[in-house]
């Protein structure tokens, strides 16, 4: 794959976390798990496949974290539930390391 499409693809996820609405129901912290899982699981596939290196892949789970927390204004129990699913990802793949 092209490093173009890439990063496109990176910036298109990106874009959908800061335009997708906010959920008011509670399944909400299933999804934002989810969402955690999603983004894990494409980062650390794009890092393993040598089209990004560990400095992008942490700086851009920063970035999305930020833009969750001001953007979508996750609530604690939301936010939380995505960190867990970042946790999955480590545990699942611990060559990939995405949160330290």
């Amino acid at each position: 794959m092209n490093k173009n499409i890439i990063i496109k693809l990176l910036i298109s996820i990106f874009t959908i976390t800061l335009l997708s609405p906010k959920l008011n129901a509670s399944p909400n912290k299933d999804y934002w798990f989810g969402f955690g899982v999603g983004a894990g699981k494409t980062i650390c596939s794009f890092y393993h496949g040598g089209f990004i290196d560990e400095s992008f892949m942490k700086d851009y789970v920063i970035l999305i974290k930020t833009a969750l927390l001001t953007k979508q204004k996750l609530e604690y129990e939301e936010m939380e539930m995505f960190d867990m699913g970042l946790d999955y990802v480590d545990r699942s793949d611990s060559s990939c390391n995405i949160k330290n």
